[in-house]
């Protein structure tokens, strides 16, 4: 867990060090727009490390079953925040920002708040990455993670930099969602392939113990 904050941290610096170049309006609109992003999916990252716990517990007493209840009601659970975050960001993002700033900067608040409208459409990706990391980690598979990890920082580079030329400080915006689409397909495949192959070796257990 320490590598993959310590490479979410790189992508994070990555962006930054872009975003610097096109200005104080754009790296103040970034900095805003990301304190109240993170603020907004806390709730999301509660549920995701509440999962991990009982995920564990339930992988120790070997109730497949129930993980995958767990997971699917935690799942939909942020599935129900991200649209309602969305929904806050997209109608009152500027208000938000305009606290953060203050008034008298329009420019940033309309640059923050372009940025807020545009990621929280993707808020369903990032919300399914917490349930799935945290699911992961929960049954012991902390490689696919880190994976996930290497993967976002490798979209967060690519899009900071080569979308930045070709479309100004819009392309660093799409960074984050672009890293979110691509940890979440990466995990959720991970997690499936993970638990089904755990229930086969526990069916396959209980088979042989039936016969013996």
């Amino acid at each position: 867990m320490a590598v993959q904050f310590a490479i979410l941290g790189a992508g994070i610096l990555i962006i930054q060090s872009v975003c610097n170049s096109f200005g104080s309006d754009v790296i103040a609109a970034f900095t805003a727009a990301l304190r109240i992003e993170q603020m907004a999916t806390l709730p999301m990252i509660s549920f995701g490390v509440a999962l991990s716990a009982f995920v564990a517990q339930n992988f120790g007493a070997g109730n497949f079953s129930r993980i995958r209840f767990g997971v699917k009601k935690a799942s939909l659970i942020n599935i129900g925040l991200s649209l309602f975050m969305a929904f806050i960001m997209h109608f009152w993002g500027g208000f938000f920002v305009r606290i953060f700033v203050g008034s008298g900067n329009d420019n940033v608040v309309e640059i923050a708040h372009s940025y807020l409208f545009m990621s929280s459409i993707f808020y369903f990706f990032l919300a399914q990455i917490f349930i799935y990391r945290n699911a992961l980690q929960g049954l012991g598979r902390a490689v696919i993670p880190l994976i996930a990890s290497i993967g976002e920082l490798l979209m967060r580079a690519f899009a900071a930099v080569y979308l930045a030329v070709k479309i100004g400080y819009f392309g660093v915006f799409y960074a984050g969602p672009i890293a979110w689409i691509t940890a979440s397909i990466v995990l959720a495949a991970g997690y499936y392939s993970t638990i089904k192959l755990f229930i086969f070796k526990a069916q396959q257990k209980l088979r042989e113990c039936r016969h013996a």
